[in-house]
């Protein structure tokens, strides 16, 4: 069985967890709907494109094993919107002179020093998707990739790898078999691996030491609207 498996660290990081408006938190482990978004990002699949969104959804089933959780920061934040919706503004000038003077302040958390492996499978239903070509738009992406918010950029090359095993744990380790060795690495992996991964792998080879759900399962990228997911969670020693 043939999976996609590439590695996820950012200096910064953002996944984002349900909040009111003033408080954005982050979860500790990529969201499926972070990882669908910059799979579709490389791809060239706009927000817009719900049929091409949808493919991706249905198609597509991930692990992540995080492999350094990282360390928790908040950010004070405000933004000050266009009095206008439909009004084009280039800089930042023309919106604080477009607005109305009510800023919006938020509280937003993000994590310094993330590192995580994803892996996706297909399913029955992936019709026409290639993981070979979703392997190459990762080294080539159509469109920025970011982890999580626009500001937080990839610190690492995604060294995509198709690796062929029946096991999701076997796939796992092969990759970090042959990926390449870095300081980085070195000084963020410890000795246990936490996996999170939804239940329809045909052999995962991980015990399930528990499971939770997750509002991560996008539904409408237009209306930013989610709903429930069972996910697993299982460990893995190095």
């Amino acid at each position: 069985m043939k999976h996609l498996v590439f590695q996820l660290h950012g200096s910064i990081v953002s996944w984002g967890k349900p909040g009111g408006d003033e408080q954005r938190p982050s979860f500790r482990a990529p969201s499926k709907s972070a990882l669908l978004g910059l799979i579709a990002a490389c791809s060239g699949i706009k927000r817009s494109d719900q049929e091409g969104q949808a493919e991706l959804n249905k198609g597509l089933r991930f692990a992540v094993a995080v492999e350094s959780i990282g360390e928790e920061i908040k950010d004070y934040h405000t933004a000050l919107p266009p009095e206008k919706e439909r009004t084009f503004l280039v800089t930042r000038k023309e919106e604080i002179e477009w607005g109305t003077g009510n800023a919006v302040l938020t509280k937003r958390a993000y994590r310094v020093d993330s590192l995580s492996t994803a892996c996706f499978w297909k399913t029955d239903r992936s019709s026409g998707l290639s993981l070979e070509d979703l392997k190459e738009d990762l080294l080539q992406p159509h469109f920025c990739p970011y982890l999580g918010r626009k500001s937080c950029s990839p610190s690492l090359p995604f060294y995509p790898r198709i690796v062929d095993e029946e096991s999701l744990q076997k796939a796992l380790q092969i990759y970090w078999e042959q990926r390449p060795e870095s300081v980085v690495k070195r000084k963020l992996v410890g000795n246990e691996i936490s996996v999170y991964w939804e239940g329809s792998h045909p052999k995962s080879g991980l015990e399930v030491e528990s499971n939770r759900r997750r509002s991560d399962q996008p539904l409408s990228r237009d209306n930013w609207t989610f709903r429930n997911r069972n996910e697993n969670i299982s460990f893995i020693q190095k």
